[in-house]
């Protein structure tokens, strides 16, 4: 690794800020640093995710302990290279916003494998809409709230129904003289009475 790259080996050497004259010589030398980090993050994942395939997780591991990177920023690298391979990759998206786009769906670490595709729904929005990284991923968390909040809701209006049913049926029986029903009943209007006090 003696020979590693610089910005200076591809051709994006600080030199050039004395070239730089006005607004949009330096907005597209900006632009240019920009996009060559974000060739830079994909390549890291690419590189990780080849890694993993071919030499397991452990390699990761390893890899971490002797390079002193976090883990999780290796997994995460890896997540999103697997979330958009090269193909599904859009231009105008920088690395993060794939990143946080990527949280969209669950991914299943064993069987590397994603359970939708709403990351790209989410990707395109954020493009859209000119999202930041931040906004999307709050926009992400309060939709996912909302499906939970959702599933809570529902399981409770079932078991109120359940309920509902369930004194309908034992006050019919009650009215037609069966007896347990109308104990029965009698118990629930009781404890019914001791909550109110």
């Amino acid at each position: 690794m003696e020979n590693s790259l610089t910005p200076e080996n591809i051709g994006l050497s600080t030199k050039i800020l004395n070239e730089l004259s006005n607004y949009d010589d330096f907005i597209n030398f900006y632009v240019q640093i920009d996009q060559a980090a974000n060739g830079f993050s994909w390549m890291k994942a690419d590189t990780l995710k080849t890694m993993e395939d071919r030499l397991g997780l452990a390699s990761l591991k390893a890899m971490s302990k002797e390079l002193g990177e976090n883990y999780s920023t290796l997994v995460s690298y890896i997540r999103v290279s697997r979330a958009f391979p090269s193909d599904t990759r859009q231009e105008g998206a920088s690395f993060s916003l794939h990143f946080q786009a990527s949280f969209a769906d669950s991914y299943n670490a064993e069987t590397k494998e994603f359970a939708s595709e709403d990351r790209f729904d989410w990707r395109n929005k954020a493009l859209d809409n000119n999202l930041s990284t931040r906004t999307l991923q709050k926009q992400i968390q309060e939709s996912k709230e909302t499906v939970q909040e959702k599933e809570e809701k529902s399981i409770y209006q079932l078991m109120a129904e359940e309920i509902r049913s369930g004194v309908a049926t034992l006050t019919k029986l009650a009215q037609q003289g069966n007896p347990q029903c109308q104990v029965m009943l009698e118990k629930i209007k009781g404890i019914l009475d001791e909550r109110r006090i």
